[in-house]
This record gives structure tokens, C-alpha cells and sequence, in this order.
């Protein structure tokens, strides 16, 4: 469950600053059976700091669940290019929603963690002092907000690329895969906790 890099089946308009996550439906059974939410082609975005593309694309598909066949897509996703409009500095998130109010848990962290991140003035800075002042904040308006946060959450994975840096944090356990491909071979590596956060969120995941 969640968003995979991979060659996808539906073009979306190009953007220099997208927030994306409100899934479209292509069906109940969208790709060779599998029941998938949103689809779109590889994009690409500069980073003229650095001389280098960027591409991008983005894959969800809902989990199996034998018992509730009809049960939502709970993950969500956000892609904002030109985080405070600077082209160098781009953000790319994955939410895994889970229990009975996940799809309003992943939606709601991933609508205000790039909000914060967006308009915080040490961003390009620090990205590190950033990204905690983002995920505190973002955890604390989830448990004052009316979602009721008992049995219910989202896991959190994001990357933040400023200019040839990659900044990674997260929260329970969505991964980020790093690879390198050399000939015809990728080799890589599962990153599960890159520890930019201090402390330890208290964000159900």
C-alpha cells in the first residue's frame, strides 16, 4: 500500500507547484485486476541549481482485504514543486492510512505538513530544524482536530530535495528505497528511519 515510482498508464497536466493526493477513481478493478485509484506518467521538473532533472511519477493502489472488498484507498500522497518558489527546493510525501478514519488521518497530515514546510523562513537553511518544527506541529493540530485519533493513523514518508541534498524523515514504518543502477543492475538499499527528527513524534503510525 502506498506510492511506487514506476511507469504509470494516465498523463496529468503538468505543474511548477502541485499539491496532489485527491485520488481519481479509474475503476474498480483499474490494471490488471487491481484495484488503483490515481495513475500518471513519469514528470520532470529542474533543478537549475545543480544542471539536473528531476523525474517524478506516482502509483497507489489500494491493499487486499479478502473480508471488505469495497474497502477505500486509505493512502494518500503529495508532490508540491518549488516549495516557496524556489526551483531547487521540491517535496514529494507518501501517507499510509490505516483504521477506521486512516483516509482522514492521511489526508489531513498531508494537506499541513507541506504547508508548514512551505512557509517556514529557516526551510533552505536548516531543512532539518524545518522538518521538526513541521511533523511537531502537524501532530499536534491532529490531535486537537476532531478526528477521532484512538484507532486510527497514518504512517509518514517524505523526501525533501534541496538542491543535490536529499533530506528524508518519517514516521512508524513507510520506507524510502535509494538505488543505483549501474549497467543493466539496480542496486539498492531500504531506508525504514533516517533520523533527521529529534525526539520521537507521537503521530499514530
Amino acid at each position: 500500500m502506498g506510492c511506487s515510482h514506476g511507469k504509470c498508464c494516465r498523463s496529468y497536466p503538468e505543474s511548477s507547484d502541485e499539491v496532489s493526493g485527491e485520488f481519481r477513481d479509474v475503476g474498480r478493478f483499474g490494471f490488471q485486476g487491481m484495484h488503483m485509484l490515481t495513475e500518471r506518467w513519469i514528470e520532470s521538473i529542474p533543478v537549475p541549481l545543480h544542471d539536473f532533472q528531476l523525474d517524478y511519477s506516482v502509483l497507489t493502489q489500494r491493499g487486499y482485504y479478502p473480508d471488505s472488498p469495497d474497502k477505500e484507498n486509505q493512502d494518500s500522497y503529495c508532490i508540491r514543486t518549488q516549495l516557496q518558489g524556489n526551483p531547487n527546493i521540491h517535496f514529494f510525501g507518501v501517507f499510509d492510512g490505516h483504521g477506521l478514519f486512516g483516509t482522514e488521518y492521511s489526508n489531513f497530515v498531508k494537506d499541513r505538513l507541506v504547508e508548514k514546510l512551505d512557509n517556514d523562513p529557516t526551510l533552505v537553511d536548516d531543512p532539518t530544524k524545518a522538518y521538526n518544527s513541521a511533523f511537531q506541529a502537524t501532530n499536534q493540530e491532529l490531535h486537537e482536530s476532531l478526528i477521532d485519533d484512538s484507532m486510527s493513523g497514518t504512517t509518514v514518508i517524505t523526501v525533501l530535495v534541496v538542491g543535490d541534498k536529499l533530506f528524508v524523515a518519517n514516521v512508524g514504518d513507510s520506507r524510502a528505497v535509494i538505488a543505483t543502477k549501474v549497467g543493466n543492475q539496480v542496486w539498492r538499499r531500504t531506508y525504514r528511519r533516517i533520523r533527521l527528527l529529534s525526539g520521537e513524534m507521537s503521530m499514530r503510525g
